[in-house]
Parts: C-alpha cells; structure tokens; sequence
C-alpha cells in the first residue's frame, strides 16, 4: 500500500519508529525525487511551426479517404419502415418487421394449393 499511495498506515509507520528508522527507506526509488529527475532530465524541445518544416522530394502524406460502409440490411429495412408508417418509434417500427417476418414464415411453410 506504501508504493501505490505513497501515504502509510499510522501502524506500520509506529513500527519503523519503534526500530528507530526512517519511513522513507520503506518506498521503492521509483518514487524518489532523484527518480523523477533523472527520468526527466533529457530536455524534450516542441515542434517547430509547420512553416518551419523542411521541405523534401518525397509526395506529401495524406490521411486515408473515409468510406461509410454498407448498412446492416436491418437496418435498411427498418428505416424504410418508419419512412412508410411516418413518425413511429424504433422500437415500434422493429416490433412490426419482426411481425412481418413471423407472417412471412409462417405462410412459406403453409401447404400451396389448400
């Protein structure tokens, strides 16, 4: 728990006293003010503004063209259900397609000719 909240319990805290020790030589380096120094010590500059870019030979780097993809036939069919019935909710217009598909069914597996 020391290591992940850097805030000990009050018990442990008495024991290392009671050892005469430091609580500090309980955390891992990581947490160390040398630690982070050293980590951070290489000097990162920003970017220069695009107009400062070297300019190349090479073609310029586009982003991808983005495609919409097909929509689900579902999908499609119940959009062109709300579209006939006029202003119905989804859940409306989906409960009256899977009505339609129930019918449809139904009278595909019906004898012909009865």
């Amino acid at each position: 728990m020391w290591d992940l909240s850097r805030i000990p319990c009050k018990h442990s805290i008495s024991a290392i006293y009671a050892n005469e020790e430091k609580p500090e030589d309980y955390g891992h380096s990581y947490y160390l003010k040398y630690t982070c120094l050293a980590v951070y010590k290489h000097v990162r500059y920003p970017v220069p503004s695009k107009e400062e870019w070297e300019r190349t030979k090479l073609n310029d780097i586009y982003p991808p063209i983005v495609r919409k993809t097909e929509q689900n036939p579902e999908r499609r069919e119940l959009d062109s259900l709300t579209k006939v019935k006029g202003n119905i909710s989804k859940l409306q217009a989906h409960s009256q397609l899977q009505d339609l598909r129930h019918l449809k069914t139904f009278q595909e597996k019906e004898p012909k000719g009865t």
